[in-house]
C-alpha cells in the first residue's frame, strides 16, 4: 500500500532510506516489516526483536506530536498497536481502525475497537479519504477533546 501511495509523491524511495524527515502536512508509513519510531522530525529505523512495534512507533509520536496526530490501525495480527493507541487517546490524538469487514485479520484493530480507543471505524477503501479530509478540515467538535 505504501508503495502505491509513495509513487505519487516526489521521494519514492523513502522506505529504503535508514531515517526520513517528517512533516506536519505528510502521512508517513512505517515501513514494513521494519520498526521505527518518531523523534524530531526524523523518523529512525529501529532495532528491536519485536515485530513490527507499532505501540513503539506510536508512544513516540504521542510524545512528539500529542492532540495533532491521527493514527490508523490497519489489518493485522495480534494486539501490537492498543498500548500505544491508548497512550496517543490521552494525549488527545483521534484513532482510526480498519473495520472487520475489511480486515483480512482483524486482531490489531479489533484490539483497538475493543479496548474503546477507535473514534472512528472505517472500511479500508474510505480510510485515505477520511484522513485527507480531516487533514484539510480539522477534527469535528465531537472528536476535538
Amino acid at each position: 500500500m505504501s508503495a502505491g501511495l509513495a509513487s505519487g509523491t516526489d521521494d519514492p524511495d523513502r522506505d529504503s532510506k535508514p531515517e526520513i524527515n517528517t512533516l506536519a502536512s505528510a502521512i508517513d508509513f512505517a515501513p514494513v516489516p521494519r520498526r521505527c519510531r518518531v523523534g524530531g522530525r526524523r523518523a529512525y529505523r529501529m532495532h528491536t526483536s519485536c515485530r513490527p512495534a507499532v505501540d513503539v512507533m506510536f508512544r513516540s509520536v504521542a510524545a512528539l506530536y500529542g492532540a495533532s496526530a491521527y493514527a490508523t490501525v490497519l489489518t493485522g495480527m495480534g494486539q501490537d498497536g492498543r498500548g500505544g493507541a491508548k497512550v496517543l487517546r490521552d494525549a488527545g490524538a483521534e484513532i482510526l481502525a480498519q473495520d472487520e469487514a475489511t480486515s483480512v485479520v482483524w486482531g490489531m484493530p479489533g484490539a483497538v475497537v475493543g479496548a474503546g480507543l477507535a473514534d472512528e471505524i472505517l472500511p479500508l477503501d474510505r480510510i485515505a479519504a477520511f484522513l485527507v479530509n480531516r487533514v484539510k478540515t480539522g477534527r469535528s467538535a465531537a472528536v476535538a477533546r
